[in-house]
């Protein structure tokens, strides 16, 4: 997850499209020394170099994801994959570097300006789930415009459109527990 985009434009820089997300230049270095230990990697040092100033999660990852694309960031255990979704998502502030959600940069925004962002642009599926166990698939599905405010039909028409997508059309009246594992990651996309 490192590159230097200087020389060579990536295919979002290269179209007129601005990205839906552009990082550049992302450390996340947990520890006592987290500056220090960025400097060091930027001049060159390696991961066990650094070990003592902290833990180097993420090495200077620069990457652009265009409106609609699917990316996938994929890699070994411990590779510094849910780190950086973590900061891309706002969660983690980088130790250095930006994140740029369309104009926002993550790093810099404030608290407010991060929920709103996190509210209205930025979705994350847990990897455990994270349905309500007592509402209905219909309801999971609702419940965050359920938290926006939006009104119960207008969210439960919504909902139904995001399961009928995913292909769980049909269990809108289940409970999380009548579902296989796959079904209940659906209703976390959906």
């Amino acid at each position: 997850m490192s590159g230097d985009s200087s020389t060579t434009p990536t295919p979002a820089e290269s179209s007129a499209v601005t990205p839906a997300v552009s990082v550049r230049g992302v450390y996340k270095v947990f520890g006592p020394k987290p500056g220090e230990a960025v400097r060091r990697l930027q001049a060159g040092a390696s991961r066990d170099e650094v070990k003592n100033l902290g833990t180097a999660a993420v090495i200077d990852a620069t990457f652009d994801v265009a409106p609609g694309e699917i990316f996938v960031v994929m890699g070994l255990s411990g590779s510094g994959k849910s780190t950086l979704i973590r900061m891309l998502n706002g969660l983690w502030t980088p130790s250095a570097g930006d994140v740029l959600l369309g104009d926002a940069n993550l790093a810099k925004v404030d608290g407010k300006r991060l929920r709103e962002l996190r509210r209205t642009r930025v979705s994350m599926v847990f990897q455990h789930f994270a349905l309500l166990p007592h509402r209905t698939v219909l309801d999971n599905a609702a419940y965050p415009l359920e938290i926006q405010g939006v009104g119960k039909a207008e969210r439960q028409e919504k909902a139904q459109q995001a399961l009928d997508m995913v292909g769980l059309s049909g269990w809108q009246d289940s409970l999380p527990s009548q579902l296989s594992g796959g079904m209940r990651q659906r209703v976390g996309l959906a």
